[in-house]
């Protein structure tokens, strides 16, 4: 028989995971949208043909990543949210609110 109290603990514990982990994905997500938008604004901004070039000088994001920011940004692509951490794990597919 399963002691009930270390049960509940581990139960009350994944929960509390589970809602960190769902907290921080929709944070995620905000964040990243709202770097889309600012690379859009950047690139508004400087002259035609300078955009790629003025990221890959001054920034330490590459121009695939900025164009995955840009594209949940406009509501136009899921961002994995491997793209956010890494490509080691395609763990969930997210929108811009941070849904499937």
């Amino acid at each position: 028989m399963h002691d009930l109290t270390a049960v509940d603990l581990i139960t009350k514990k994944i929960q509390e995971h589970h809602e960190y982990a769902q907290a921080h994905a929709q944070t995620a997500v905000s964040h990243a949208v709202e770097a889309g938008k600012l690379l859009l604004e950047l690139k508004r901004q400087l002259p035609h043909g300078q955009f790629l070039r003025h990221i890959s000088k001054n920034m330490k994001i590459s121009i695939r990543q900025c164009q995955r920011y840009m594209a949940v940004s406009q509501g136009k692509s899921l961002l994995a949210l491997s793209d956010l951490t890494g490509k080691s794990d395609m763990m969930s597919y997210l929108d811009a609110r941070g849904e499937r």
